[in-house]
């Protein structure tokens, strides 16, 4: 444990990325809602949207990275998890899963083996349907 009286057992690093977040229950979602990280750890992420989200709501994110692979192609942290507390406009979610991608120029994205993502309690298999949202200007 740390001397400062922290009780969190994962480092938060402040870090202001952008994020996509929509709800997903069961087999319905809700449309994308663009918003900006405060900060993520290994097991969770804190962040701001336009739109509140319940609390317990099971949630799909798409977080961009701040790097590039080689310098080209735009890389995301694909994530879900549940919303376990709101305060203000800040909203946590608790990740149950997490696998970085590399977005190449083709269709299908390439996934990364789970190097930065192993640390995620992660799922046996990936979200399904859980594909990066088209920019708009």
């Amino acid at each position: 444990m740390r001397d400062s009286g922290e009780r969190r057992l994962n480092w938060r690093y402040k870090v202001g990325l952008g994020i996509q977040v929509r709800v997903a229950e069961g087999r319905s979602v809700s449309k994308w809602r663009a918003g900006k990280t405060y900060d993520i750890s290994t097991r969770g992420i804190m962040f701001r949207c336009g739109q509140p989200l319940p609390v317990n709501a099971k949630v799909e994110m798409i977080i961009d990275w701040p790097a590039k692979h080689g310098d080209r192609y735009p890389i995301f942290l694909l994530a879900s998890g549940d919303v376990v507390r709101i305060r203000g406009k800040k909203i946590a979610v608790r990740m149950t899963f997490c696998r970085m991608v590399i977005e190449k120029a083709h269709p299908k994205p390439v996934v990364v083996p789970p190097l930065a993502a192993a640390a995620c309690t992660a799922a046996t298999q990936p979200v399904q349907g859980l594909t990066r949202p088209r920019r708009t200007a």
